[in-house]
């Protein structure tokens, strides 16, 4: 059997943690060769993965520099992420807020927008088709920050009109009660249950 390949049925997520073994994991290449998620040693392989955690992880909450330069940060996150969890990343963002300073000041450099429905990076029943690129290219060159960004549906078909705001956390979306639900302009913006 060619483990290289996934069978047919295999879930996103186990077919995801399989390659990231195999190809990014570990410092040299050919110490994932033969990993999965099936056969992970929880005692041993951590260890083996630390020099590249070391790499990857993007945990660190000391902006500053990148702050002090310009720099200018938009995360994304669909709220149907089957790979890696929201609140993961809402947890981040609250330390980075703390870390910060405020919400005030880190909105002046980072802002997260949460994008209901949404899988990885794309695709899920939400609305998953958005110009993050157009908010962060005017926020850097015309020092103006997104306040709001218009997402669509990419499926079903017929709803590919159908569009909602997303906001800078902590707002959500919330369906104003009248007005037509494919209209953004029939949303208001709401502070999340998870600012908490």
């Amino acid at each position: 059997m060619n483990n290289r390949h996934p069978q047919p049925g295999t879930p996103l997520v186990e077919h995801g943690a399989d390659q990231w073994l195999r190809y990014m994991a570990y410092s040299r290449q050919s110490d994932g060769d033969n990993k999965s998620a099936q056969n992970f040693d929880f005692d041993k392989d951590p260890a083996d993965m630390e020099a590249m955690a070391n790499v990857y992880n993007a945990t660190t909450t000391d902006l500053g520099k990148f702050e002090k330069h310009g720099g200018k940060l938009l995360i994304t996150h669909g709220t149907a992420d089957e790979g890696i969890s929201l609140a993961a990343t809402v947890d981040y963002y609250k330390r980075l807020i703390k870390a910060s300073g405020g919400l005030a000041t880190t909105q002046a450099f980072a802002r997260l927008f949460q994008v209901p429905g949404m899988a990885h990076c794309s695709g899920g029943a939400g609305y998953d088709r958005f110009d993050a690129l157009s908010a962060l290219e005017t926020w850097v060159e015309r020092g103006t920050p997104p306040t709001k960004i218009i997402a669509r549906r990419s499926a079903p078909s017929t709803a590919s009109d159908e569009a909602i705001p997303l906001y800078p956390y902590p707002l959500v979306p919330r369906f104003r009660g009248t007005g037509d639900p494919a209209d953004p302009d029939s949303y208001r913006a709401v502070t999340s249950a998870s600012w908490r």
